[in-house]
């Protein structure tokens, strides 16, 4: 109970339910667990999977969260579309959509982001520092990060948070882990946003 596991499915290692099943078994036999608290569907249509096959595999998840080998099911880098077509054929919501979040996402992002909040999904980010080309050391972010006395990691951890996103960063050493974690006290002004 002190501890949340979260695992994933591989959409291009799986084509069917029965699969998926097979796959959180796999994860649980490997971490030595009874069940997970959340298994992520990885990938919709593109990643080349189609409609049916993510239905499918969608069904698959919950059929582990019926048979109590997951308590929440959820999916990652899926569009609203996706996720309105996962509902429609199966009743259920996914309860954590995790994609890319940073200041710098295209306009549709924040637009998935606000939908998927409206309907009760969590948002949960990865790349929050900028993805790829981890705009965190960017000019902007710098400043503030100065005017603030902190890191620009907790600047960018800090504005997503605010967006009422969660975050999952990497980190290479326990000095950047514990960073992460100290961002109850810092607070971005409008001005810092905006700059953002």
């Amino acid at each position: 109970d002190e501890l949340w596991v979260t695992s994933k499915v591989k959409v291009y290692v799986v084509s069917t339910s029965q699969d998926v099943v097979r796959q959180v078994d796999k994860s649980l036999k490997e971490l030595s667990l009874d069940y997970l608290d959340l298994m992520l569907l990885h990938g919709g249509d593109g990643w080349g999977i189609g409609p049916e096959r993510d239905v499918a595999l969608w069904m698959g998840l919950i059929e582990a969260k019926k048979a109590g080998k997951v308590q929440n099911i959820g999916v990652s880098n899926h569009n609203r579309q996706e996720i309105e077509r996962l509902e429609k054929e199966t009743g259920e919501l996914p309860a954590v959509n995790q994609l890319e979040f940073h200041p710098w996402v295209p306009a549709e992002t924040f637009e998935l982001v606000r939908w998927c909040q409206s309907r009760g999904i969590v948002v949960t980010a990865y790349g929050s520092l900028g993805g790829a080309k981890n705009s965190a050391r960017g000019e902007v972010v710098a400043q503030i990060a100065a005017r603030r006395g902190v890191t620009t990691a907790q600047v960018l951890l800090r504005w997503a948070l605010d967006q009422g996103v969660a975050v999952i960063p990497g980190a290479t050493s326990a000095q950047h882990i514990r960073e992460d974690l100290d961002l109850e006290s810092l607070r971005l002004s409008p001005e810092d946003i905006r700059l953002l």
